[in-house]
Formats: C-alpha cells, structure tokens, sequence
C-alpha cells in the first residue's frame, strides 16, 4: 500500500482495521500512526497500551458477534489490498469507533491528554459525538469553540469553560458549525470518596456541570495545571497514580474555589418574566411591544433593560431561543425542515434556513445529519 496513493483518512481506516484484526504490530505504530489512533480514541495511549487494549477489547465478551459481523463487511474492500474510497473509509472508522468497549480504555485510574481538532485536517471526530463514558469527564477549552447539548440544554462551550460529566451521561458534543478550531484538554478518572464536594459545581441537566472561569489569567494557570497532571502519563515513578490524584485533587479544589467566589447576580425579576413570556410565545408573532405590555414596562424601557441586564437585545435573544428550539428539535424529533421552522414561529422555513446557517455556519438539514450519523 503506496502511501503517496492514499489519503490520511484512508490511511488511518487502513490502520484501524489492522488494529481491529489484530494485524498491527508496534513496528507499524510510527509517530505519525500512533497520533491517529489517539485522536479517535480520545485517549493519550502508547503503542504498548495501545496493542494491549485490542487484545482486551478482542477478548471481551460482546466483541465476538460484533468483530464478525464487521470484519465479514469490510474484508473485500481490506484485504489483501484495501481499496476503500474516503467516504467508505470515513464510515469504516465510525463503525469501528462506535464498536469499542470504552471501559476497556479507561480502567487506569486518571487519563489526560489534550484534543485541538481544526476543520478539514484531522481524521478525528471532528463533527459530533454522542458520548455516555463510564468515568467521570473533565473539559477545559483554551481555543475556538464547541457545542455541547442533548434534548434538555444547549452550551457554547468558549475558552475558560470548564465541563464536568458524571458516568453515563447522555450528551452530544463537538467543534461548533459556525468554528474552525477546538483545542480542549480532557481528563478521565473515578473520584475519590472524599471529592464529592468539589464536584459540586453549576448543573446545566442531569450529570452536566459547568463552570467559567472568570478571566484569561485564571484560564492560563487552569491550563499549566493540566498540563502538569498530562506529563505524569509516562513518568517512571512508582508512585505515579497517587501524584496523578495530587496533582488531579489540586484542579478540582482551585475549580471549586472558583465557584465560590463567582458572584450571581439575579436578574431584574421583570426581565425574568420578559424571557419566560418569550420562550413561552416562541412559535407565534410578536414584538418588543407586546412583551413590554406583559411586564408592565414602556417598549423603550424594555428594550433598555433587557439589553443591561442580558448583553443582547431581545430581538436577537429572541431569535437565539427560536434557533435554541430548533436544534433541539432536529435533534429529538422527525418532523420536517418546514414544520419546524413553522413551530418557532418561522412563517418561511427558507428565512428560518438563512438564518440559522448564519447563526450556526451549516444548514439545519446538515446539521440533524451530522446527528444522525454519529448518534
């Protein structure tokens, strides 16, 4: 197999169904190779890790059925030459991915690595994924920026944002449509007895935490202690997985000092009433004035208020809720693109398409098919 005669998606579909197959030798795992197989795994593992967690994954007990099934399908096109076309080798890497055991990877105690995904160059999940891990999840992104969401709540995940995510939580996530670039550091581990108060962070839904970091600086010094628990993965130490839970139990208190010292200001309880009257009236037409009369306010006065007390104009907060609704929708439900668009009060679904691509950088259409083949 020519390397110059491939491309690198091909390439690392070629080298996950070696993997698969239990063909691959470390000899095969050059730098280049390994780093593949990192960015689909989501995991930082070494190339012994690596053949290791194929011979457990090979031996776990639903790997049988799974294993024939797959490699029936796909051996004419791999062997004794691969001859896969790159949206073959595309669905080749998804099936596999979407086959692992993630509990085989993430029997180590505490793994932490980080993930800068940039459109169009990596093999990596670059779209979506729908995950529900079997440890705890920690994220901080430094660059670009991501969507995270399920039928419940949205979040535009920017940089000082830091996620938290119990085992087994549903969610979807991904580098935003409208973003070029994500780059996240990511940490994998079961916490001790003693660390449930600093979990104890903001709740977005069930098993989602969330918490901003106030600034760029507190950002920086999130990041060098991140970085610090990542260059523990091949430290010789005897003592490396208690140094791991030291270095992890010293982000998790500086996280929730954060916490505590974030003030939340409640809002003028008529700008409370002003967006439950929007996101209650989403699917009909109405205006500033119609939801000053609801509040009681003048629509100058509305307007002014709702724009101190929210950052945007209510207009435009109305619309991101329409479009909120939307993704949701798509997401959770099979109604059509006209009939969604109508149920957010979109008389044209071909405006309602407009203006999501510019809000999302990808048309609704696209967007539901991004779920729909990595749900």
């Amino acid at each position: 197999m020519e390397k110059t005669a491939i491309s690198s998606v091909q390439q690392a579909a070629y080298l996950c169904y070696l993997w698969y197959s239990g063909k691959l030798t470390q000899e095969q795992l050059n730098e280049d190779n390994l780093k593949t197989f990192q960015d689909l795994l989501g995991s930082a593992l070494g190339s012994e890790e690596l053949i290791s967690f194929g011979e457990k994954m090979r031996g776990s007990e639903h790997f049988t059925d799974t294993h024939r099934h797959i490699i029936k399908k796909w051996r004419h096109r791999m062997e004794p030459v691969p001859s896969l076309s790159e949206q073959e080798s595309l669905a080749l890497i998804q099936e596999l991915v979407e086959s692992f055991d993630a509990s085989l990877i993430y029997d180590h105690n505490i793994i932490a690595s980080i993930t800068h995904i940039q459109r169009g160059k990596s093999v990596n999940r670059e779209n979506w994924s729908s995950d529900r891990m079997p440890c705890w999840t920690l994220h901080l992104t430094t660059k670009g920026k991501a969507l995270f969401l399920n039928n419940n709540i949205e979040l535009e995940v920017t940089p000082g944002s830091m996620m938290l995510l119990q085992p087994g939580t549903s969610y979807h996530y991904g580098l935003h449509p409208s973003e070029n670039e994500w780059k996240h550091y990511w940490v994998l581990f079961q916490p001790r007895p003693h660390w449930n108060e600093w979990l104890n962070w903001l709740s977005l839904d069930k098993g989602i935490f969330h918490l901003p970091l106030p600034d760029s600086d507190k950002t920086a010094a999130m990041e060098k202690l991140i970085l610090r628990l990542i260059d523990l993965h091949d430290d010789p130490n005897p003592y490396r997985s208690d140094l791991q839970h030291n270095r992890l139990e010293e982000i998790l208190i500086r996280a929730r000092a954060e916490k505590s010292s974030l003030s939340h200001k409640l809002p003028d309880s008529r700008i409370e009433k002003a967006c439950s009257y929007i996101q209650t009236h989403l699917s009909e037409s109405f205006n500033v004035d119609d939801v000053a009369a609801a509040c009681n306010l003048s629509p100058s006065r509305m307007a002014h208020l709702f724009k101190e007390q929210m950052g945007i104009s209510l207009k435009a907060w109305s619309n991101n809720m329409r479009l909120q609704q939307a993704r949701k929708l798509l997401i959770s439900s099979n109604d059509s693109i006209s009939q969604i668009a109508k149920h957010i009060g979109y008389d044209d679904p071909t405006q309602f398409a407009k203006n999501f691509k510019r809000n999302m950088g990808c048309s609704p259409r696209d967007f539901r098919q991004n779920f729909l083949n990595n749900h």
